[in-house]
């Protein structure tokens, strides 16, 4: 609107412009007639000079509309480069804000995603914690019940050695020495009412150091195993020197034949004779061998005791005093096989 209302402004003072000199050069051509020659020279000279400042002036006009012109544009230039910019700024906005929806939406499912496999990671830590605690009580109570069982049969032979190395002698009623709580030393290795130097069952260095990787104890405490923090870290064996327990000596308690020999037969019978065969014991009786069962022999050792104590003294006495002398040498060759037995 700006350009056509500059436009009719040069257009129309271009026109006064012409019609200007139409009637000036009407009017001159009309004095020339009846002038003289110099008049009509100065008259030209005036004309001259008029008609030059008419055309400056419309020059003037015309540079300045193209000025009015040129502002016009440069202004409008302005608020279309403005513009532009605000377009712009708006379009990266409206992207950034999708950009940031669809990165919202994506962290939101990689969190549920993080939450569902903790949620995982943390049930299969749980189930292996609490597999591996039953496991170590099963473990454990396996190891009191072999204590006890190997106990057992280690009391079970010697009370069947003495009576079988002393026949004519009243069997009397013996208490085990498990089920005795007195206060007093305590093996680590079998748990009995001794100091663990003097364990019977585990009597040699390498049975013992089985049994103590067995239950997991120190060598030099015989707590549970926490070498880093054990309390006796620095305490040396009073045979050796060496840093270990006194029982763990190696050349205090050393592993040789026959004490090999007894480990062999103090062991406790695997799980598999004790499931197929009932009397997993060895009873050494007329030469021959006869599979027994521990228990069964303490249940008859207190039946035999019971009727002993019921009987007289002549009724007990009686059979023997009875009994020719080759019933009696008859009765003494198992005791005295029994004895070769032990001393071998």
């Amino acid at each position: 609107m700006a350009r056509q209302a500059s436009r009719g402004a040069i257009s129309a003072r271009s026109e006064r412009g012409r019609n200007t000199r139409g009637e000036r050069s009407g009017s001159e051509s009309s004095r020339g007639a009846h002038q003289s020659p110099e008049e009509s020279d100065n008259e030209d000279r005036r004309s001259g000079g008029e008609w030059g400042q008419a055309e400056i002036t419309e020059i003037r006009e015309k540079l300045e509309a193209i000025a009015l012109t040129t502002t016009t544009s440069s202004n409008e230039l302005r608020e279309l480069q403005k513009k532009q910019q605000q377009l712009a700024a708006t379009l990266k906005s409206e992207a950034i804000v999708g950009l940031t929806n669809s990165m919202g939406r994506k962290m939101e499912e990689m969190e549920q995603a993080c939450k569902e496999s903790t949620k995982a990671t943390d049930f299969q830590a749980d189930a292996a914690k609490h597999l591996e605690s039953r496991v170590r009580a099963a473990i454990a109570q396996l190891e009191s019940t072999h204590s006890l069982v190997v106990a057992r049969v280690f009391q079970t032979k010697t009370t069947l050695g003495s009576s079988l190395l002393h026949p004519g002698e009243p069997t009397r009623k013996r208490t085990a020495v498990w089920d005795i709580k007195t206060p007093g030393p305590r093996c680590c290795f079998c748990n009995g009412g001794h100091i663990s130097e003097k364990c019977e069952i585990y009597p040699d260095w390498e049975t013992r150091q089985q049994q103590l990787r067995r239950k997991e104890l120190c060598d030099r405490c015989t707590r549970a195993a926490a070498h880093a923090k054990c309390e006796k870290a620095r305490r040396r064996c009073q045979y050796c020197k060496a840093v270990h327990h006194n029982a763990l000596c190696r050349q205090k308690f050393p592993t040789t034949a026959v004490t090999q020999g007894a480990r062999g037969e103090m062991e406790s019978p695997k799980p598999d004779a004790l499931a197929t065969d009932p009397y997993p014991g060895k009873q050494r009786a007329a030469g021959k061998i006869q599979l027994i069962n521990p228990v069964h022999l303490l249940k008859m050792g207190d039946a035999d005791m019971e009727t002993e104590e019921q009987a007289g003294p002549e009724e007990q006495a009686g059979p023997e005093e009875q009994a020719g002398p080759e019933e009696q040498a008859g009765r003494e060759e198992p005791v005295k096989e029994a004895r070769a037995g032990n001393e071998e």
